[in-house]
């Protein structure tokens, strides 16, 4: 090896230690990568597509509010998603309307019934979370359900009421380093695309901590990066 090959050598050498002991001091230090979605490779899609798969948009028609925002799942654009929990949480956005409450359903991929409930929603103009209780059957393992979370107008459901819907997934936990402090929680799920958990770590950990200007910075990243940045920039920061 020449002078010259032995120096780039050893500049080489040089950049790799300084990067892992760089990246030891930022975990050391608690601090996180910016999470966002990363796509998991080979999911596949549902078997069935039809009746509600995708965003309906609207409010209702006799006594939503002035305003021209619509109804949205925070889904990732294809509408499905994976979860490695038994009970998940799931997230829309309802723009303002004096509905009082929502119809949210689930079902497995044979429209088999899972779980139903109803959700005030006091108003709208907000993101709604919608938490399995313990008492609702688990998510079984590799199997596909979609979830349907309609508007009751007026306090009836009909065919023009506006909906959200999605898929949802519950894969095994494939050994993810879930730990940390949430951020590099929701970084890990959101890098091994599990969506839902992502989502739901950064969620729950603004509401306990709604002053933390990190976790917001954090929310906009992760919607941002499926798409949904005018419900990042226009809700996470109220």
């Amino acid at each position: 090896m020449n002078a010259k090959n032995h120096k780039n050598v050893k500049k080489s050498l040089v950049y790799i230690l300084a990067t892992i002991a760089f990246a030891s001091l930022t975990s050391w230090l608690g601090v996180a990568r910016a999470v966002t979605f990363q796509p998991p490779a080979n999911q596949g899609n549902p078997r069935q597509t039809t009746g509600g798969a995708s965003r309906n948009p609207g409010q209702c028609p006799m006594d939503a509010k002035t305003s021209s925002k619509t109804i949205e799942a925070l889904v990732p654009k294809n509408n499905n998603g994976l979860t490695v929990t038994e009970r998940p949480t799931i997230y829309v956005y309802v723009p303002p309307t004096v509905a009082p409450e929502v119809y949210f359903s689930i079902e497995d991929q044979n429209r088999n019934p899972h779980f139903q409930t109803n959700v005030s929603i006091d108003g709208g103009d907000g993101i709604v979370a919608v938490e399995l209780p313990e008492d609702a059957a688990p998510l079984d393992i590799g199997k596909d359900y979609q979830w349907h979370f309609v508007v009751k107008c007026n306090g009836r459901l009909g065919p023009r009421n506006p909906i959200a819907s999605g898929w949802i997934r519950r894969v095994p936990s494939r050994n993810i380093n879930a730990e940390g402090t949430p951020e590099q929680i929701a970084s890990a799920y959101g890098g091994a695309g599990i969506w839902y958990d992502s989502l739901a770590t950064l969620m729950k950990a603004r509401e306990a901590q709604p002053g933390d200007a990190n976790l917001v910075d954090e929310l906009q990243e992760l919607l941002s990066s499926v798409g949904l940045q005018e419900i990042a920039s226009d809700t996470i920061r109220k």
